[in-house]
């Protein structure tokens, strides 16, 4: 695999199809035989009995395709949240709905249902920051997202 340490991004080309570029590694790419293109532009290798070949990177229909392929394959993915590149990539934010019933305070024996952006562990009990409230988590459901 050649590969000089750098970081892989992924970009949508004009047709649509997703595929590589910066420092993308050979495992990306399939070998397949050079064409006198290939030699004359400089991107043709020999094999150890003398044959031509020529990296040919793979593209994929859809980014969680090629998000998937990059990390089978060893690529450093880029993950700087400035990048354009990070634009194409899903961002999933989960919500829970927390079922919490109180069990001491002025609230005791009252089940609130709401929805948190933290996973909360059933089972676990916790005390109201601001007076003498303490309740236990009898629910935690992820709800789910769309991506956005």
């Amino acid at each position: 695999m050649f590969n000089f340490g750098g970081i892989t991004h992924i970009i949508q080309f004009p047709t649509k199809r997703f595929g590589y570029v910066g420092s993308v590694p050979s495992t990306l790419a399939d070998e397949v035989p050079a064409t006198q293109a290939d030699v004359m532009g400089g991107r043709a290798h020999s094999d150890e009995h003398g044959n031509l070949f020529a990296y040919k990177f793979r593209s994929h229909a859809t980014v969680e395709d090629a998000v998937w392929d990059a990390k089978k394959n060893g690529a450093k993915l880029c993950e700087s949240p400035t990048c354009a590149c990070r634009s194409l990539f899903p961002v999933r934010t989960s919500k829970f709905r927390i079922t919490k019933r109180f069990v001491a305070g002025p609230l005791v024996g009252i089940e609130l249902v709401e929805s948190s952006p933290v996973r909360f562990d059933v089972g676990t009990e916790y005390r109201e920051c601001y007076g003498s409230a303490r309740y236990v988590i009898t629910a935690c459901e992820e709800i789910p997202a769309p991506i956005s």
